[in-house]
């Protein structure tokens, strides 16, 4: 269990212990029973430390007083539910997840009968927040259980915002099962019911999450771009609350993806940085690496004259072996070493570390922006140059070199300059 788990258990007690504190305003004190099930519970919580199988023993004992008319319902049920939540607790750091989902299913079986439908539906969000396994059969059961009890015992409260919730970690874990067209189904049933909400609060805490992992499921496929792209879209005009970083990490690597195949090499860099923040804020290591490979191709195709890998954020990433061959075709590329540049990627063909798609993808095309620098470079040294001279450091023929001339005239770059197609030299 991680440290996060122990912080929510420690939490949970803490809440637990307080949170009907007010329901006790009316009464100065609590008569015999209602001390003695105090006295009950906290010895149960103080065994948990020392003897699990004692406090399952403790906290099952709570759990018998739900029939007995005799003491206050409210009480009664109130330490029930609190009990449960501390077996529930119990059963999962033992791994015990057929005892779990007994106890779960009874929790919610109690919530109609607690006078508390908010104390028990921050109870359930909690749960499905921190409660989680790579025991795949338990959380389908888990989720499934989940949905059912929600729709069967919180009738009367409006309960969208926890049915969305739970629907969402529904759809996160048929994707980890690789369901993708069952969750882009559910995704856009869910996005549907929360378009038509009237709750703007319930819109901009969940609208963007299942924007972002229907982008996640679309990206990558090619006649589904237009999709993913109307998605982009809207994702925004979402005022969304504090989304979390994994989210927009998504969000903003698709932006990147599509601003590349657009060629705005500009836009896509700022996408890919803030995608690269956000994975890196939410500790993504594969998908923050990942993202900082596409970062280097669309900062080098953008030109820009502005180096970002000089700051203190890349510095942990850039020595890395998965990382330095593309710093290095980097700085080769920014400092017009074309030789060096070549070198690399000829021998990345039998190494393979250059195999992000996109350099793959517009290779021909960072190959021409460096060839057009490197002319710009060598030519200010000569009057007259042999058009094959230039063939020769660009390992290409000398119609490309033509070109690759006329292309620098036409834009201006090369004003001064005349190619003799008889003598195949160019004169500035």
């Amino acid at each position: 269990m991680s440290e996060e788990d122990d912080d929510f258990m420690q939490m949970s007690e803490d809440e637990d212990d307080y949170s009907f504190e007010y329901e006790d305003d009316d009464d100065d004190l609590m008569d015999d029973e209602h001390n003695d099930l105090d006295n009950e519970y906290f010895s149960a919580k103080a065994a948990k430390e020392e003897d699990l199988q004692l406090a399952i023993k403790q906290f099952s004992k709570i759990l018998k007083i739900q029939d007995r008319n005799d003491i206050n319902s409210e009480y009664r049920f109130k330490y029930c539910f609190k009990s449960l939540k501390q077996l529930l607790k119990i059963y999962f750091q033992l791994g015990d997840f057929n005892n779990f989902l007994q106890k779960y299913n009874l929790l919610f079986e109690i919530i109609p009968k607690l006078n508390n439908y908010f104390y028990a539906e921050e109870s359930i969000n909690k749960i499905l927040d921190h409660y989680d396994n790579s025991n795949l059969n338990f959380l389908n059961k888990f989720i499934e259980m989940t949905l059912k009890g929600i729709i069967e015992n919180f009738k009367n409260i409006n309960n969208d915002r926890l049915w969305l919730k739970a629907n969402l970690k529904k759809c996160n874990l048929l994707i980890s099962q690789n369901f993708n067209d069952e969750a882009l189904k559910l995704l856009s049933s869910l996005q549907k019911i929360c378009e038509s909400s009237n709750s703007e609060t319930l819109k901009g805490r969940y609208m963007l999450e299942l924007l972002a992992l229907q982008i996640q499921l679309l990206n990558g496929d090619e006649s589904k771009f237009h999709l993913a792209q109307k998605l982009y879209r809207k994702t925004l005009l979402v005022s969304s609350a504090v989304p979390h970083p994994r989210i927009i990490g998504i969000i903003k690597e698709f932006g990147g993806e599509m601003y590349m195949k657009k060629n705005y090499y500009n836009k896509a860099s700022n996408e890919f940085y803030e995608s690269f923040k956000n994975y890196d804020e939410s500790g993504n290591y594969s998908k923050r690496l990942h993202i900082l490979k596409k970062l280097i191709i669309s900062n080098m195709l953008s030109q820009s004259e502005i180096n970002p890998f000089q700051s203190k954020e890349f510095q942990s990433f850039i020595s890395l072996d998965e990382i330095k061959t593309y710093i290095d075709l980097y700085y080769a590329f920014i400092n017009v070493d074309i030789k060096k540049f070549n070198n690399l990627i000829l021998m990345d063909q039998t190494i393979g570390k250059l195999s992000d798609s996109s350099l793959i993808d517009h290779m021909d095309e960072l190959q021409t922006i460096i060839r057009l620098k490197t002319i710009l470079k060598v030519i200010k040294y000569y009057d007259c140059l042999e058009l094959s001279y230039l063939g020769k450091i660009f390992n290409c023929n000398i119609d490309e070199v033509e070109n690759l001339l006329l292309r620098l005239i036409s834009s201006g770059k090369l004003i001064n300059l005349r190619i003799n197609y008889i003598d195949k030299t160019v004169e500035i």
